[in-house]
């Protein structure tokens, strides 16, 4: 069998080359195939593909590297989750950058071991020289900084109590609840006093309770503040913390394990003053550089700060030649010389790499049939000797790391500790008891969550978890938790929803939603109440995800007075279902106003009211999940079943754990987004600058209403309420508003009654069986049945500008349509300066306000991002849009056999009517009436008077040819 070439030396490049090749596209192979962050399938289906993928692992006969290779990565990266996703960042697995990654194989392929100066001089100088820079960044005024690398921030923390331990014997340390938990893990690993805990309500270390703390506790005491906590990223007021630590003679530790690279920043490092005052900081390297081999870093002011590491070993390997000293070590010249020196590492051994193995055993060709003479004889054994030089037994002992007694000790590992350490005492100074420590049980750090439904939302949080702590006596208010448990879902649960829904893998939803919408509720409303049949007794399994906290439409134009477009009897279900128990007349007589609302005789409901009746439907109704974001979507062809991929989150919108659904079909109701043109994009993402959308209006108006002059732009529906909001708010003679729209005028909506047809199923038949290139030109045409003004509204504002000039003068409101806006920027002030174009006259002006109120609509919201995993299954139209058909289903291969139905994106196929909520409830009767086959609910076959096109008849054929008639006898 031929030598497997070795990655070292001059040829050693030469032979990574085309294995290079191979593992770069095995890698993108594998994430192609994952599909999303996380790999399709879930651990039944990853764990025996990745067994086949290598199985044997020992062979008989290898396969050859490229083929070991191929196969390997392939199978590690479809079954990995995507550290390069958001997501995976948020649960702490930092992305490795490529350069990073790049270096790392470098690192490998020299292999350098740091446990002696001679085997890898070079990595040992750079290794001094990057301990000595970072120091120095720390420290730019001490006279001899110095630092040691370690395996992460957790050991960093624990070598820093090890040496506060060494120089004034058992410390008691005192930390924030806002610290990591590896501070109370090593001070039990070391036999330190239990942590005492001060609270951090604001997320930062309470400056008077650590001052009551530090005057009742004895000395020694070492004060671990924290330079950016794993949750929030909050900095404990260093400088203050350290005035303290002066004022009472107790030494500073800080963690800057996240918060440490804000020191390379000229803008983000004065937050970090006060670091230099510490005794020692704790570095992340792996954070700080995103590379993927784990290594943090303990510097100190001081060079001998570091002696109680200084320590020499006797080599296992003999040796005739004495072993140079290690420019890196700070040992005494006088240390023996034979004995290797260690690195700045308390684990100077580089780990390797954990698919190395199983590559290495898979790879190698077939041997040749050999005879056994040709066998390799036996390598003579050989014995270890000690050498001459080693060290005698008076040389000083290796700071010991573990607790007392020492047999009682587990790995000193960096783990998360679980809830089982032990907890931290109270200020009163009392001894840990004498008796021997039950070690607490490693655990792992936060990983993905496999589920295939949502966990329980009364559950802990997953992330980041840290040792309960007591609380300092001084200060009785209990701390609030450093991660609370996640919100249920807004106002009171049904009773029959569950947190986590009984749909095992192998018991798949019929119907996964994805966004809770009036659409999707309505959806959602009407698949509760389907009757089960004989033929399956069994009700519909469906449930549906929803991104924010709890359902609130258009809350930021939810004004006074302002009412619906369409009728009441367009709530969720009416129109397709009127007994269903979800109407909205039901929702009155359950708040006893229906004879009120009889009394009122209100056809038009408003928006509050419309919003308070969905909202009362999402409080009672059972499968819905709010608070979880949906990243993924992709067809399992093993299984014939839909994968949803997402992402529960918790109050803050920070991601809290991961599952997965299955489904057997798909509803998409994710709504659409604020329009932004594109000159004002700059403007309205820019943090202070007073341009926002319509969306945001009632969030802002109080501060709007304090400014000079405010613009609104956009002649539909919401620019004409807002403008007419800002009017009755502004003096009079003193309005300051200019309301410019690009239509040719302040336009009404189309509303009449043979006009309102078009919002009608019959309309929506017909506009989907018309050619592509109609349907496109048809659109735009149509703007004036849904993006007018209502006549109730303009009449509004005309009484309000008319009152205005009763007593003389005109109102400084002026109104002008057909402008659109070229360009904007900010001046040196807060005032935005647009500029303006005329679009019939050409001409151009500028314009100055203070706010600007972009009223410009919404756009349907892109599927692809969500959709990619079933790319290559979608077919799509000349536009490159995704094909509906007319039971509002995607085109999809054939191949795939469930449906993805959707909502409220179909404008392009099926007209002016998707977004408007009349249709809402015939859509989702259309859509169940086609998952279930069983037509729940009867839909009338004529909805409209108006005859949309011709019924085409073949031309008849004459029995016998018409007579002529002379041309003469017509006149």
């Amino acid at each position: 069998m031929p030598t497997p070439p070795l990655a070292g030396g001059t040829a050693g490049p030469t032979a990574l080359r085309p294995l290079l090749d191979t593992v770069l596209t095995a890698l993108h192979d594998g994430a192609a195939l994952r599909g999303g962050p996380l790999p399709a399938g879930g651990p039944d289906t990853v764990t025996p593909r990745t067994r086949t993928a290598t199985h044997p692992l020992i062979p008989d006969h290898g396969t050859g590297p490229h083929h070991a290779l191929r196969a390997l990565v392939t199978a590690l990266a479809q079954g990995a989750a995507d550290p390069a996703h958001p997501h995976c960042t948020a649960h702490l697995h930092t992305p490795p950058l490529a350069l990073a990654a790049a270096a790392d194989l470098a690192a490998s392929a020299l292999n350098p071991s740091m446990d002696s100066w001679d085997q890898a001089p070079a990595a040992s100088a750079l290794e001094a020289d990057l301990t000595s820079a970072l120091a120095t960044e720390i420290y730019p005024h001490a006279p001899s900084p110095d630092a040691v690398i370690t395996t992460g921030g957790t050991e960093a923390n624990q070598l820093a109590l090890l040496l506060a331990r060494e120089r004034h014997g058992p410390v008691q340390t005192v930390c924030g609840t806002n610290a990591h938990h590896s501070i109370a893990r090593a001070a039990w690993l070391l036999g330190l006093p239990e942590p005492v805990v001060v609270p951090a309500p604001t997320g930062t270390l309470d400056l008077a309770a650590l001052d009551d703390a530090l005057t009742e506790l004895h000395r020694p005491l070492l004060v671990i503040a924290t330079a950016g906590t794993t949750d929030t990223g909050e900095i404990d007021p260093l400088d203050a913390i350290a005035d303290l630590c002066t004022t009472h003679d107790a030494e500073l530790h800080i963690d800057a394990a996240y918060g440490g690279p804000l020191l390379l920043s000229p803008t983000h490092r004065p937050l970090l003053h006060g670091l230099d005052r510490a005794h020692s900081v704790t570095l992340d390297l792996h954070k700080l550089g995103w590379q993927p081999a784990s290594a943090g870093l303990l510097a100190v002011p001081e060079h001998h700060h570091l002696t109680p590491l200084h320590h020499h070993a006797p080599t296992s390997t003999p040796t005739t030649t004495p072993k140079p000293a290690s420019p890196t070590s700070s040992a005494a010249p006088s240390a023996p010389p034979a004995a290797p020196t260690p690195s700045r590492s308390p684990s100077p051994s580089r780990p390797s790499a954990a698919p190395d193995s199983p590559t290495s055993s898979t790879a190698p060709s077939p041997p040749p049939t050999t005879s056994p003479t040709s066998s390799p004889k036996p390598r003579p054994s050989t014995s270890t000797t000690t050498p001459p030089s080693a060290p005698s037994s008076s040389a000083p002992p290796t700071p010991t790391t573990t607790p007392s007694p020492p047999s009682a000790a587990p790995s000193s590992n960096a783990a998360t500790p679980s809830s089982a350490a032990p907890t931290p005492k109270a200020a009163s100074g009392s001894k840990r008891p004498s008796s021997t420590p039950t070690p607490p049980p490693k655990t792992s750090r936060p990983s993905w969550t496999w589920s295939p439904a949502p966990p329980p939302t009364s559950s802990p949080a997953h992330r980041h978890r840290r040792p309960p702590h007591r609380h300092h006596p001084h200060r009785h208010n209990r701390p609030t938790p450093p991660h609370p448990t996640p919100p249920s879902p807004h106002g009171r649960r049904h009773p029959t929803m569950t947190d986590r829904p009984a749909h095992e893998p192998d018991q798949p939803h019929d119907l996964v939603g994805i966004g809770i919408g009036p659409f999707n509720l309505s959806l959602a409303a009407l698949a509760h109440t389907i009757p089960a049949t004989p033929g399956d007794p069994r009700p519909l399994a469906a449930t549906f995800y929803e991104q924010r906290p709890a359902f609130h439409w258009h809350p930021g134009l939810l004004l006074d007075g302002a009412s619906l477009q369409v009728p009441f009897l367009a709530d969720l279900v009416t129109l397709a279902d009127p007994t269903s128990p979800w109407s909205f007349l039901n929702y009155l007589r359950t708040r006893d106003r229906l004879f009120p609302f009889y009394f009122a005789e209100r056809f038009h409901i408003q928006r509050a009211e419309y919003d308070a009746y969905c909202r009362w439907v999402t409080e009672q109704l059972p499968g819905l999940h709010f608070g979880h974001q949906v990243d993924a979507v992709r067809w399992n062809t093993d299984r014939a079943l839909f994968e949803v991929d997402f992402t529960q989150l918790d109050r803050d919108g920070e991601a809290e754990a991961l599952g997965r659904a299955y489904t057997r079909h798909i509803a998409l109701g994710i709504g659409t987004e604020p329009f932004v043109p594109e000159p004002l994009k700059p403007l309205a993402e820019a943090e202070a600058v007073p341009v926002l959308h319509s969306a945001d209006y009632l969030r802002h108006r109080e501060r709007l209403l304090t400014a000079d002059h405010i613009t609104v732009i956009g002649s539909g529906q919401s620019g004409a309420e807002i403008f007419l909001d800002l009017l009755r708010a502004r003096p009079e003679g003193a309005e300051k508003i200019h309301w410019l729209a690009r239509t040719q005028a302040f336009a009404p909506m189309e509303y009449s009654k043979l006009g309102l047809e078009h919002f009608t199923p019959d309309y929506s038949r017909y506009f989907h069986a018309l050619p592509e290139s109609a349907r496109d030109e048809l659109v735009p045409r149509q703007w004036q049945l849904h993006k007018g003004i209502d006549a109730d509204t303009i009449a509004a504002i005309h009484d309000e500008l008319y009152r205005r000039t009763l007593h003389g003068g005109w109102p400084d409101a002026t109104l002008t349509p057909g402008v659109h806006v070229r360009t904007a920027g900010r001046l040196a002030d807060t005032r935005v300066e647009l500029h303006l174009e005329h679009t019939q006259q050409g001409t151009r002006t500028r314009l100055t306000t203070d706010a600007v109120i972009l009223a410009t609509g919404y756009r349907e919201r892109p599927l692809d991002a969500l959709l990619g995993g079933l790319d290559p299954y979608l077919r799509r139209d000349a536009s490159h849009r995704p094909r509906i058909d007319d039971q509002y289903r995607l085109v999809l291969d054939p191949t795939v056999t469930g449906h993805v139905y959707v909502q409220n994106a179909e404008r392009h196929t099926h007209g002016v009517g998707a977004p408007d909520l009349g249709l809402a409830a015939w859509r989702s009767a259309t859509i169940l009436n086609n998952l279930t086959g069983a037509n729940p609910y009867p839909l009338p076959e004529r909805t409209a008077f108006t005859t949309f096109g011709l019924t085409p008849h073949p031309p008849g054929i004459p029995a016998q040819s018409p007579a002529l008639v002379p041309l003469s006898q017509t006149l």
